[in-house]
């Protein structure tokens, strides 16, 4: 299974995590771009990944999934990271609204072949992001950055082959602690 597979089936099993815990999930289709060649391309430039509805608050999600130790980040057009400028501010865009927050889901596995070992993933809001963006001459961002920037660990469980994740705890742990930026939640 290549790479972008395990980063499908990563996003995948996140929904089944979510429709699990009765936590509304929309995964939002890429967009087809046509060529006069005759064939489709999909294109990355959908608004996010997906929806998630939790508590009154919607948040517009980007998963990005790894085997590597970082993630590497856009800083400009030109440049082909996996982190893209124009993700960036899309969820940025995104929170205008109230009760809206944009976020990445950040996994980083361990393989053996195409076997995953084992798996780290967080939420990290993007707010808590553009921060680390604007204080750091980084290229790209790892786990103890998204630690040390509020990224919220996401209790992660093997079964059998694949891992499932406890999404409420951690939607909750995010409300809770503050990273809303208007008003308060009623949890």
């Amino acid at each position: 299974m290549s790479s972008n597979n395990l980063g499908k089936q990563f996003e995948k099993r996140f929904k089944e995590a979510c429709e699990k815990e009765n936590i509304f999930y929309h995964r939002i289709a890429d967009a087809p771009t046509s060529f006069s060649g005759g064939f489709t391309q999909f294109t990355n430039k959908s608004l996010a990944d997906a929806f998630i509805f939790y508590n009154k608050n919607l948040f517009v999600v980007e998963f990005k999934s790894t085997k590597y130790k970082s993630i590497s980040i856009e800083k400009s057009k030109e440049e082909k990271k996996m982190i893209h400028l124009h993700q960036i501010n899309n969820l940025i865009n995104a929170q205008r609204y109230e009760n809206v927050n944009g976020c990445f889901i950040f996994n980083f596995r361990e393989q053996d072949g195409n076997d995953i070992i084992n798996e780290k993933t967080y939420l990290m809001g993007i707010d808590d992001f553009s921060k680390f963006i604007e204080e750091n001459d980084k290229s790209s961002i790892n786990e103890k950055d998204i630690i040390n920037y509020n990224g919220i660990e996401i209790e992660c469980v093997k079964k059998r082959k694949w891992f499932t994740y406890k999404v409420e705890n951690t939607l909750k742990e995010y409300l809770k602690k503050g990273c809303l930026r208007d008003g308060e939640s009623d949890i």
